[in-house]
């Protein structure tokens, strides 16, 4: 099933992409968006409030420092944000101390789990806290403040639930128009939104890295890692990137083709009800229509039957997918099912072993060594041994 495609969009290898040293300051930002054609920037606005951030104190869990301008000295650090007791200031001051975060702006810093102290219990709950620490103010923010990311697709007129509106008003976009209008490297976070809003669709947005990183044009994201980005920055050549890249679509993939309706490739559905289009029920609700269709209209309804008992074995479920709104992936991994409904059960094995959707499910999914987990966040791992 699979082919040789000179598609730009198509994914480039990383042996193939040239090595590029970059820092991810504003002026990268603003050249990665203007030579891709998306969307990327820092996040900024976001508010450390008490049910979306977590306390620095709780063990096991990674907490994000500011480094603030001016003096670090206590008597001028610390009026931001609560009063600490020096036990707990000894303890965070530190952590920020010995962190391996190699950011100029800010350390990710992690609490060991295992960690024989314990902060003050007065200070079990603080959030938004400034501590001096070698005469620098740190201060405690929201774990995703500053963070880099690509937002094109919640640009788009049906994503974000207020750019339909806006483009009614004649009014601009409001996740295009900071680098449309502004040349502006940062998306402010809306100061009238709760922030349950971040939290609920941030799984939309595509992680990049932090304001400050050093990081390589090898490690970008697919959408960034291409060859008039590679050049405008300076690659002597991004012939290797234009090489054809071997391809391997799901078997039986076809282009979606609403005016062939005929065919049985795509269908109408007509609801007696209103819905929210922004919803994640509404996207659930996708994938559920295009299953019963088919599983109830199919005429090899032994095949789907036995589709769905493997379903039942080899389980993914919903809960353990960052995004609702997959729709295609959801049901291309029940299509590994379909397909080898009445084949060897090694071969369903070894493609839910490679499908994206368990590998998110088993959390290996990005996972890291035991060792590197311990450098960085001085936590202890074990291997995965539930698949």
């Amino acid at each position: 099933h699979c082919q040789l495609s000179s598609d730009p969009l198509t994914c480039v290898s990383d042996a193939d992409a040239p090595s590029i040293a970059l820092t991810l300051d504003r002026d990268t930002i603003l050249q990665l968006s203007s030579l891709s054609g998306r969307y990327v920037y820092y996040i900024d606005g976001l508010r450390a409030e008490v049910g979306d951030v977590l306390s620095p104190c709780i063990a096991g869990t990674r907490s994000r420092w500011v480094r603030l301008d001016g003096d670090g000295s206590t008597f001028a650090c610390g009026k931001g944000g609560p009063v600490l007791q020096p036990d707990t200031i000894s303890i965070l001051s530190a952590f920020i101390r010995s962190s391996s975060d190699d950011n100029p702006l800010m350390r990710d810093v992690f609490f060991p789990e295992d960690f024989e102290e314990n902060c003050n219990a007065k200070d079990a709950s603080a959030i938004g806290m400034e501590i001096s620490v070698d005469a620098q103010c740190w201060k405690h923010v929201h774990q995703d403040q500053y963070s880099i990311y690509d937002f094109t697709y919640w640009a788009g007129e049906t994503a974000h639930p207020g750019n339909a509106v806006r483009k009614q008003r004649n009014q601009p976009n409001p996740i295009k128009s900071p680098f449309d209008l502004d040349f502006s490297a940062a998306l402010v976070f809306p100061s009238h939104h709760t922030m349950d809003r971040w939290s609920t669709f941030r799984a939309d947005f595509i992680y990049v890295g932090r304001l400050g990183d050093d990081t390589d044009f090898r490690t970008l994201i697919d959408g960034l890692r291409l060859p008039a980005v590679a050049e405008g920055f300076g690659a002597v050549s991004s012939d290797d990137m234009s090489a054809p890249e071997l391809v391997c679509p799901s078997p039986g993939e076809a282009s979606n083709d609403p005016s062939n309706v005929g065919s049985g490739a795509s269908f109408d559905v007509t609801l007696d009800r209103d819905i929210d289009l922004y919803s994640d029920e509404h996207y659930i609700q996708q994938r559920r229509t295009a299953w019963v269709t088919v599983a109830l209209t199919g005429r090899d309804q032994l095949r789907q039957r036995m589709a769905w008992a493997l379903s039942q074995i080899l389980v993914v479920s919903p809960y353990d997918i960052g995004s609702k709104r997959n729709t295609e992936t959801f049901l291309s991994y029940y299509d590994i099912f379909v397909r080898n409904a009445f084949d060897s059960y090694t071969d369903i094995l070894r493609e839910v072993a490679y499908s994206p959707m368990m590998a998110e499910a088993l959390s290996y999914l990005e996972s890291k060594s035991s060792a590197y987990i311990w450098e960085r966040e001085k936590r202890r791992i074990y291997v995965e041994e539930n698949f």
